[in-house]
């Protein structure tokens, strides 16, 4: 996630998110908190960055880190040179749609090769959850055509800095994937 683009200017991220903070209480910062949250806070330009491949290190990833990181010192005068241009537009996810794949079954998730950012066409497969006592595989396929915003399993938000988390069985209603769609198809 991003906010870089001071006027919307691309910083080669897949999506970004325009934020504005507004109080929720008198005191301001409330702390402890995000260095982003902190900085937004006491009034100061801020941007966070998230990349995906949690708990790993993605070559692709790397490299857009590097990108992200060479056009933001360009923006602010620190590097020489004009900022690259991403491969394709970032997807503001202030003007998408964003839906969710849920699993109708409980039963062990098998994830096609895809990954976060990556196109997809809507009916185009994303996984398959299988019923440990049947075996039975049902398939779970992309309902909008967009952009995958989330993929894999994703279990509870509370808990996500603990390594069992990732194990890939799900209870019936969890979310697999979330594709972002574009309100404005023009």
């Amino acid at each position: 996630m991003l906010e870089l683009r001071f006027g919307r200017v691309e910083a080669g991220v897949p999506f970004g998110r325009h934020s504005e903070w507004r109080p929720e209480v008198a005191e301001r910062p409330v702390t402890p908190c995000t260095l982003t949250s902190w900085f937004h806070d006491t009034g100061r330009l801020a941007m966070c960055v998230e990349f995906s491949g949690q708990y790993g290190f993605r070559e692709d990833q790397i490299e857009l880190a590097g990108c992200v990181l060479g056009n933001a010192f360009r923006h602010l005068g620190l590097l020489d040179g004009d900022v690259e241009r991403p491969a394709r537009p970032v997807m503001w996810l202030n003007d998408c749609d964003q839906v969710d794949v849920v699993s109708p079954v409980a039963g062990v998730v098998v994830l096609e090769p895809l990954a976060p950012g990556i196109e997809v066409e809507k009916g185009a497969l994303l996984a398959r959850v299988v019923e440990p006592d049947s075996l039975q595989a049902h398939e779970m396929v992309a309902p909008e055509s967009g952009r995958l915003f989330r993929f894999g399993v994703m279990h509870e938000p509370e808990r996500q800095h603990e390594r069992p988390c990732f194990h890939p069985y799900v209870d019936p209603g969890a979310v697999i994937a979330t594709v972002a769609c574009c309100r404005n198809k023009t």
